[in-house]
Protein backbone atom coordinates (compact mmCIF):
# COMPACT_ATOMS: atom_id res chain seq x y z
CA UNK A 1 0.00 0.00 0.00
CA UNK A 2 1.42 3.66 -0.41
CA UNK A 3 2.42 5.66 2.16
CA UNK A 4 0.85 8.75 0.69
CA UNK A 5 -2.29 6.83 1.73
CA UNK A 6 -1.86 7.37 5.31
CA UNK A 7 -0.60 10.76 5.28
CA UNK A 8 -3.60 12.35 6.20
CA UNK A 9 -3.87 10.11 9.21
CA UNK A 10 -3.08 11.68 12.43
CA UNK A 11 -0.83 9.76 14.83
CA UNK A 12 -0.68 8.05 18.28
CA UNK A 13 1.47 6.26 20.46
CA UNK A 14 1.14 2.57 22.66
CA UNK A 15 0.09 5.14 25.58
CA UNK A 16 -3.01 6.10 23.23
CA UNK A 17 -4.06 2.34 23.10
CA UNK A 18 -4.37 1.82 26.77
CA UNK A 19 -8.30 2.52 26.13
CA UNK A 20 -8.82 0.02 23.83
CA UNK A 21 -6.71 -3.15 24.47
CA UNK A 22 -10.00 -5.36 24.39
CA UNK A 23 -8.67 -8.48 24.90
CA UNK A 24 -11.98 -9.55 25.26
CA UNK A 25 -13.95 -8.23 22.65
CA UNK A 26 -16.03 -8.56 19.25
CA UNK A 27 -14.29 -8.77 16.42
CA UNK A 28 -16.22 -7.86 12.62
CA UNK A 29 -13.80 -8.66 9.68
CA UNK A 30 -14.13 -7.50 6.19
CA UNK A 31 -12.02 -8.90 3.47
CA UNK A 32 -11.77 -6.08 0.40
CA UNK A 33 -9.46 -5.70 -2.18
CA UNK A 34 -6.24 -4.61 -1.63
CA UNK A 35 -6.71 -1.49 -4.24
CA UNK A 36 -9.29 -0.02 -2.03
CA UNK A 37 -7.30 1.09 0.63
CA UNK A 38 -5.76 3.97 -0.69
CA UNK A 39 -9.08 5.41 -0.82
CA UNK A 40 -11.25 4.15 2.58
CA UNK A 41 -8.44 5.46 4.63
CA UNK A 42 -8.52 8.52 3.15
CA UNK A 43 -12.37 8.41 3.66
CA UNK A 44 -12.16 7.73 7.54
CA UNK A 45 -9.10 9.90 8.37
CA UNK A 46 -10.37 12.53 10.28
CA UNK A 47 -11.94 9.78 12.45
CA UNK A 48 -8.78 7.74 13.70
CA UNK A 49 -5.50 7.82 14.89
CA UNK A 50 -2.52 5.70 13.49
CA UNK A 51 -0.27 4.00 15.60
CA UNK A 52 3.31 4.52 15.01
CA UNK A 53 6.27 3.10 16.37
CA UNK A 54 9.70 3.64 14.86
CA UNK A 55 8.45 6.76 12.74
CA UNK A 56 6.00 4.35 10.87
CA UNK A 57 2.81 3.30 10.92
CA UNK A 58 3.15 -0.01 8.77
CA UNK A 59 4.45 -2.73 10.82
CA UNK A 60 5.34 -5.78 10.08
CA UNK A 61 3.84 -8.82 11.48
CA UNK A 62 5.24 -12.70 11.62
CA UNK A 63 3.33 -15.43 13.39
CA UNK A 64 3.78 -19.11 13.32
CA UNK A 65 0.74 -21.12 14.28
CA UNK A 66 0.63 -24.53 16.23
CA UNK A 67 -1.75 -27.32 16.09
CA UNK A 68 -2.19 -31.13 17.37
CA UNK A 69 -1.04 -34.00 14.57
CA UNK A 70 -4.57 -33.88 13.72
CA UNK A 71 -4.92 -30.46 13.14
CA UNK A 72 -7.98 -30.21 15.63
CA UNK A 73 -8.02 -26.39 15.83
CA UNK A 74 -7.99 -26.58 11.78
CA UNK A 75 -11.03 -28.48 11.31
CA UNK A 76 -12.74 -27.33 14.29
CA UNK A 77 -12.56 -23.93 12.03
CA UNK A 78 -13.42 -25.77 8.71
CA UNK A 79 -17.08 -27.27 10.78
CA UNK A 80 -18.35 -23.65 12.18
CA UNK A 81 -17.22 -25.16 15.61
CA UNK A 82 -18.02 -23.32 18.23
CA UNK A 83 -16.25 -22.43 20.78
CA UNK A 84 -13.00 -22.67 19.16
CA UNK A 85 -9.44 -22.32 19.58
CA UNK A 86 -5.82 -21.12 18.57
CA UNK A 87 -2.27 -21.09 19.45
CA UNK A 88 -0.08 -19.02 17.91
CA UNK A 89 3.62 -17.69 18.80
CA UNK A 90 3.33 -13.86 17.02
CA UNK A 91 6.48 -11.12 16.16
CA UNK A 92 5.19 -7.82 16.61
CA UNK A 93 5.62 -4.86 14.64
CA UNK A 94 9.05 -3.18 14.45
CA UNK A 95 9.37 -2.95 18.08
CA UNK A 96 9.61 -7.17 17.87
CA UNK A 97 7.57 -7.50 20.68
CA UNK A 98 7.02 -11.84 21.10
CA UNK A 99 4.69 -13.36 22.25
CA UNK A 100 2.92 -17.28 22.55
CA UNK A 101 -0.37 -16.36 22.36
CA UNK A 102 -4.03 -18.58 22.77
CA UNK A 103 -7.15 -17.11 21.21
CA UNK A 104 -10.57 -18.50 22.12
CA UNK A 105 -13.44 -17.46 19.63
CA UNK A 106 -17.15 -17.73 21.56
CA UNK A 107 -19.73 -17.10 19.44
CA UNK A 108 -19.17 -13.23 18.73
CA UNK A 109 -16.42 -12.70 21.18
CA UNK A 110 -13.10 -13.55 21.47
CA UNK A 111 -10.65 -13.92 24.62
CA UNK A 112 -7.05 -13.19 23.69
CA UNK A 113 -4.47 -14.63 26.38
CA UNK A 114 -0.31 -14.27 25.92
CA UNK A 115 2.71 -14.37 28.10
CA UNK A 116 5.90 -12.94 26.72
CA UNK A 117 8.37 -15.18 24.69
CA UNK A 118 12.38 -14.55 23.99
CA UNK A 119 12.11 -16.11 19.91
CA UNK A 120 9.53 -17.81 18.09
CA UNK A 121 10.73 -21.97 18.34
CA UNK A 122 9.18 -24.53 16.45
CA UNK A 123 8.15 -26.45 20.13
CA UNK A 124 5.86 -25.65 23.41
CA UNK A 125 8.09 -26.54 26.71
CA UNK A 126 8.92 -25.41 30.00
CA UNK A 127 6.67 -22.20 30.81
CA UNK A 128 5.08 -22.33 27.60
CA UNK A 129 3.59 -26.05 28.25
CA UNK A 130 2.87 -24.35 31.56
CA UNK A 131 0.75 -21.37 30.48
CA UNK A 132 -1.43 -23.25 27.89
CA UNK A 133 -2.48 -25.85 30.26
CA UNK A 134 -4.93 -23.45 31.62
CA UNK A 135 -6.46 -23.75 28.56
CA UNK A 136 -8.88 -26.76 26.63
CA UNK A 137 -6.50 -28.50 24.05
CA UNK A 138 -6.91 -31.06 21.92
CA UNK A 139 -3.77 -32.79 22.82
CA UNK A 140 -1.24 -32.07 25.14
CA UNK A 141 0.52 -28.75 24.89
CA UNK A 142 4.30 -30.21 24.31
CA UNK A 143 2.37 -32.76 21.30
CA UNK A 144 1.71 -29.45 19.41
CA UNK A 145 3.58 -28.66 16.14
CA UNK A 146 4.09 -25.83 14.35
CA UNK A 147 1.92 -25.59 11.26
CA UNK A 148 1.84 -22.40 9.14
CA UNK A 149 3.69 -19.44 8.74
CA UNK A 150 1.65 -16.24 8.18
CA UNK A 151 3.33 -12.78 7.53
CA UNK A 152 1.89 -9.22 6.87
CA UNK A 153 2.13 -5.55 7.51
CA UNK A 154 -0.73 -4.00 9.49
CA UNK A 155 -1.60 -0.55 10.20
CA UNK A 156 -3.62 0.02 13.43
CA UNK A 157 -6.34 2.37 13.98
CA UNK A 158 -7.69 4.15 17.38
CA UNK A 159 -10.88 5.92 17.03
CA UNK A 160 -10.39 9.20 18.44
CA UNK A 161 -13.29 9.20 21.24
CA UNK A 162 -11.19 6.21 22.08
CA UNK A 163 -13.29 3.62 22.08
CA UNK A 164 -12.59 1.26 19.08
CA UNK A 165 -9.69 -0.49 17.60
CA UNK A 166 -9.12 -1.26 14.02
CA UNK A 167 -6.69 -3.27 12.14
CA UNK A 168 -5.34 -2.81 8.52
CA UNK A 169 -3.74 -6.18 6.99
CA UNK A 170 -1.88 -6.14 3.67
CA UNK A 171 0.72 -8.05 1.84
CA UNK A 172 -0.53 -11.12 3.27
CA UNK A 173 1.72 -14.72 2.47
CA UNK A 174 1.37 -18.20 4.22
CA UNK A 175 3.58 -20.85 4.09
CA UNK A 176 4.12 -24.17 5.43
CA UNK A 177 6.14 -24.75 8.75
CA UNK A 178 9.25 -27.11 7.32
CA UNK A 179 11.71 -28.24 9.25
CA UNK A 180 15.05 -26.05 8.42
CA UNK A 181 16.73 -29.33 7.07
CA UNK A 182 13.73 -29.91 4.36
CA UNK A 183 14.15 -26.35 2.93
CA UNK A 184 11.31 -23.17 2.48
CA UNK A 185 7.86 -24.57 1.51
CA UNK A 186 6.15 -22.40 -1.50
CA UNK A 187 5.01 -19.34 -0.09
CA UNK A 188 1.06 -18.64 -0.83
CA UNK A 189 0.70 -15.31 -1.87
CA UNK A 190 -3.10 -13.38 -0.47
CA UNK A 191 -1.56 -9.77 -1.40
CA UNK A 192 -4.86 -9.31 -3.57
CA UNK A 193 -6.94 -8.77 -0.83
CA UNK A 194 -6.70 -6.91 2.56
CA UNK A 195 -8.31 -7.42 6.08
CA UNK A 196 -10.08 -4.73 7.93
CA UNK A 197 -11.04 -6.32 11.55
CA UNK A 198 -12.79 -3.74 14.03
CA UNK A 199 -12.52 -4.81 17.42
CA UNK A 200 -14.90 -3.57 20.01
CA UNK A 201 -16.81 -4.20 23.59
CA UNK A 202 -19.58 -4.70 21.45
CA UNK A 203 -20.53 -4.57 17.95
CA UNK A 204 -21.37 -0.60 16.95
CA UNK A 205 -22.35 -0.51 13.26
CA UNK A 206 -22.30 2.95 12.98
CA UNK A 207 -18.74 3.43 13.68
CA UNK A 208 -16.79 5.69 10.81
CA UNK A 209 -15.05 3.05 9.51
CA UNK A 210 -17.79 0.04 9.78
CA UNK A 211 -20.13 2.93 7.75
CA UNK A 212 -17.40 3.05 5.14
CA UNK A 213 -16.99 0.09 4.25
CA UNK A 214 -21.14 -0.83 4.19
CA UNK A 215 -21.07 2.62 2.34
CA UNK A 216 -19.04 0.82 -0.31
CA UNK A 217 -21.35 -2.62 0.05
CA UNK A 218 -19.02 -4.47 2.10
CA UNK A 219 -20.07 -6.58 4.64
CA UNK A 220 -18.67 -8.24 7.70
CA UNK A 221 -16.92 -11.59 6.37
CA UNK A 222 -14.54 -14.25 7.73
CA UNK A 223 -11.42 -14.55 7.17
CA UNK A 224 -8.99 -16.63 8.92
CA UNK A 225 -4.85 -16.70 8.36
CA UNK A 226 -4.81 -19.55 9.10
CA UNK A 227 -7.67 -21.41 7.91
CA UNK A 228 -7.41 -20.07 5.08
CA UNK A 229 -3.71 -20.54 4.64
CA UNK A 230 -3.56 -24.39 5.79
CA UNK A 231 -6.56 -25.06 2.80
CA UNK A 232 -3.94 -23.73 0.40
CA UNK A 233 -0.97 -25.31 1.92
CA UNK A 234 -2.36 -28.40 2.31
CA UNK A 235 -3.27 -30.90 -0.29
CA UNK A 236 -6.54 -32.91 0.78
CA UNK A 237 -8.38 -31.21 3.32
CA UNK A 238 -11.81 -30.52 3.60
CA UNK A 239 -11.83 -27.05 2.59
CA UNK A 240 -15.06 -26.57 1.88
CA UNK A 241 -15.71 -23.86 4.21
CA UNK A 242 -12.78 -21.87 2.68
CA UNK A 243 -14.50 -21.84 -0.89
CA UNK A 244 -16.34 -18.32 -0.99
CA UNK A 245 -12.67 -17.09 0.21
CA UNK A 246 -10.77 -18.65 -2.33
CA UNK A 247 -12.85 -17.91 -4.80
CA UNK A 248 -12.82 -13.75 -3.85
CA UNK A 249 -9.05 -14.98 -3.88
CA UNK A 250 -9.15 -15.82 -7.66
CA UNK A 251 -11.18 -12.75 -8.81
CA UNK A 252 -8.78 -10.32 -7.52
CA UNK A 253 -5.67 -12.40 -8.39
CA UNK A 254 -8.09 -12.49 -12.20
CA UNK A 255 -6.22 -16.47 -12.10
CA UNK A 256 -7.27 -19.60 -10.61
CA UNK A 257 -6.94 -20.22 -6.85
CA UNK A 258 -5.90 -23.69 -7.24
Amino acid sequence: MDGRALESIARCTLDDFKSVKLQDRVDTKFVVPASLLPELLESVSGEYAALEIGGDVRQPYESLYFDSPALDFWRDHARGKKPRSKVRMRRYGANGLLFLEHKRKKELRTKKKRIGIESIVPRITGGMAEFLSRFPLPCAPSELRPVLWTRFDRVTLRDLPGTERATVDFGLTAERWTAPEDGAAPRIDFSAVAIVELKQSRVRRFSPLYAALRARSFRPSPWSKYGVGCSFAFDGLPANRFKPQRLLLERLRGTPAA
